[in-house]
């Protein structure tokens, strides 16, 4: 019957215990009984989840010193739910970390988020480059071979004092759960129709979530959530700055590149100049997986 009906939840990447307590919360309110699986490998952040267990939780919660991708689960999960969004959706390893632990799934099981994607569009700041050039000078602590290292990689930073003439473009898209887990590089090319003059920076970029149905979360500027404070846009640097003139199309290759031990950004303007490849190979900026 359903007043006995069990649904199995597992958090993947529990933290201090946010997510659990939300879905112990919907429980509530759903008025379903749960076992929630709370799977962290943050070492530091277990003895919060037991503290949490034995005080509070009780025999409704598990607590899981794993990483979600190696955890061997004692049953299917009904629900998967994780929270391991960056600014640009997959720039923490999300769909690495999603697709491993989609092992703990039912067939017919949910992932919350289910859905996410990341946008792009032209940027002029001259504070944010100037800053660039500033940790290019003083930055000692980026071990890298390239001497352009600090525009090789994203920053997470707000971006007030920036000029963005166009609407944003999506980029990449991933879906979980899959039905076929394949290689979650990518690449695209967005072209930018310019209508007033202006100083190419860089790229800003931001994403959106779909949770479950109709429900989304973003930071997407057209449709940001009210009060989504958690994550500021990101900021890929050009070095190679140049005049866009009215009338031009700005055009950006973007690679999302992936091996056995890391991924990274790759990204360079082709219209109406060329730059270089920035960040070839990982060399400056990779995300260990």
């Amino acid at each position: 019957c359903w007043v006995c009906l069990v649904v199995v939840v597992a958090v993947i990447g529990a933290g201090r215990g946010p997510l659990v307590k939300a879905s112990l919360r919907a429980a509530d309110l759903a008025a379903v009984n749960v076992k929630v699986y709370a799977v962290e490998k943050n070492e530091n952040a277990i003895p919060t989840l037991l503290m949490y267990q034995k005080n509070i939780w009780g025999k409704s919660v598990d607590v899981i010193f794993s990483d979600g991708r190696e955890w061997d689960p004692p049953e299917k999960c009904d629900i998967m739910v994780s929270e391991l969004l960056g600014s640009f959706g997959d720039n923490e390893l999300s769909p690495e970390c999603l697709d491993g632990a989609q092992k703990c799934l039912k067939d017919d099981g949910i992932s919350i988020p289910c859905e996410y994607s990341s946008y792009l569009r032209p940027l002029m700041s001259h504070k944010l480059f100037s800053q660039t050039i500033r940790n290019e000078a003083i930055d000692e602590s980026c071990i890298s071979n390239s001497k352009n290292a600090t525009f090789e990689q994203s920053y997470i930073v707000l971006q007030p004092n920036s000029y963005k003439p166009t609407k944003t473009k999506k980029l990449f898209s991933f879906y979980h759960p899959k039905k076929t887990l394949e290689s979650n590089a990518r690449y695209k090319c967005l072209k930018f129709e310019i209508t007033s003059n202006m100083q190419l920076h860089g790229f800003s970029g931001y994403f959106d979530a779909v949770l479950y149905k109709n429900i989304i979360i973003s930071i997407e500027p057209l449709t940001e959530s009210i009060g989504m404070f958690s994550w500021f846009p990101v900021y890929f640097p050009i070095k190679d700055t140049m005049l866009v003139k009215s009338g031009n199309v700005i055009s950006v290759h973007f690679w999302r590149c992936c091996d056995d031990y890391k991924v990274w950004y790759e990204w360079c303007v082709s219209s109406p100049n060329q730059t270089p490849i920035y960040n070839c190979q990982g060399k400056s900026n990779s995300m260990r997986l």
